[in-house]
């Protein structure tokens, strides 16, 4: 289903006239190319930037209203009725509207509407009787893409769209491998040990008994055998045993390279709790990351303050990145992270600015 909308500048009436298969999709589009405009994330010279955007960006776009005018079954009535409607409100008037072209899609349709639909092209490589013995060469006889992309004379892309397009089902190598004859040498080398394999058959097997039975971990199984963990990590895989969390080996254990002692985590949850310190503030002082100073306050259970901006901070937030322009300063400002201002100017109402031409 298609519809013909407006969109109407409620201080000086000029209208927009366009379509859509769903037009609160499109309604969207148009507010986010204007907010980003209006952000200086676009620029009126890029190409996804229509007239309309630069007035919704100039004017708020509070101050537009979409209006749906009717529904149609195909494009091509779509197609006309938008153009008649172009026409009589004369929205290509820079005086009273910001359509640019005269509307329609050009007169080229698609689907049943176009004109080359149903036709062969020209230059399609395959006649419609080989497109048939192409598929039952690779269904039924098994000949792989690459085989029969040599005996047709063309790239393996070519005959695996072809295949796509008579909805064969593209099967997997492990059918092309069923049978596959291998030399003597191989099936020699494919019985023998790898010469490069660091643990024999009965150390594999004391290896998993360590894990499974004694529960050394990786790390010690790999510092008793004088190897990298990883070698230890996929002998077990290779045998199929489940692995342990890493957790279970730091039970009522004190991690060995935990940044700071008890007292100092007590003074910081302290300060945090009672001096009302911020993530942030604490990280400087220690000299660690916020995030460090996070995990302290979850490892003994501390509830975390959630920082909330009134809306009279976040209309001086709004404010003060016109003439700022740094979400960074206004961040640590308000000591509040980041996204978080980011997240206040795109969901801020649009107000005048003389950053874009009269439109």
């Amino acid at each position: 289903m298609y519809c013909i909308y407006t969109i109407q500048n409620k201080l000086n009436n000029k209208v927009y006239v366009g379509q859509s298969k769903n037009y609160k999709k499109r309604w969207s589009d148009h507010k986010r190319h204007a907010r980003n405009l209006w952000l200086g994330k676009n620029k009126p010279a890029d190409s996804c930037i229509q007239v309309i955007h630069m007035a919704m960006a100039k004017y708020g776009v509070d101050n537009f209203e979409l209006k749906i005018i009717n529904e149609y079954d195909t494009q091509k009535e779509v197609d006309s009725a938008e153009i008649e409607l172009i026409d009589r409100l004369q929205s290509r008037s820079n005086k009273k509207g910001y359509n640019i072209i005269p509307g329609g899609r050009n007169g080229v349709g698609s689907g049943p509407d176009h004109p080359l639909y149903g036709k062969s092209a020209h230059n399609r490589l395959f006649t419609k009787e080989q497109e048939p013995e192409v598929c039952q060469k690779y269904s039924d006889e098994k000949l792989t893409i690459t085989k029969l992309a040599e005996i047709y004379h063309c790239e393996q892309s070519t005959v695996y769209k072809m295949l796509q397009r008579n909805d064969i089902e593209i099967l997997g190598n492990k059918v092309f491998s069923k049978g596959k004859y291998y030399s003597p040498d191989t099936e020699f080398k494919k019985e023998q040990t790898p010469h490069n394999k660091l643990f024999t058959t009965e150390q594999e097997t004391e290896i998993c008994k360590l894990y499974t039975a004694e529960e050394l971990s990786t790390t010690e199984i790999a510092m008793k055998y004088n190897c990298h963990r990883t070698v230890i990590i996929r002998l077990l895989d290779r045998h199929n045993t489940d692995k342990r969390n890493r957790g279970f080996y730091s039970k009522g254990k004190v991690a060995h390279n935990r940044l700071f002692d008890l007292d100092t985590e007590e003074e910081i949850i302290s300060k945090y709790s009672d001096d009302r310190m911020t993530l942030t503030v604490l990280g400087k002082r220690y000299n660690c990351d916020r995030s460090t100073i996070s995990d302290i306050l979850d490892r003994y259970g501390v509830n975390k303050r959630v920082g909330k901006l009134t809306d009279a901070d976040k209309i001086k937030i709004v404010e003060e990145y016109k003439t700022i322009k740094s979400q960074s300063k206004l961040a640590k400002k308000y000591g509040v992270s980041k996204p978080t201002i980011g997240k206040i100017l795109k969901t801020a109402p649009l107000t005048n600015t003389n950053n874009f031409a009269a439109v």
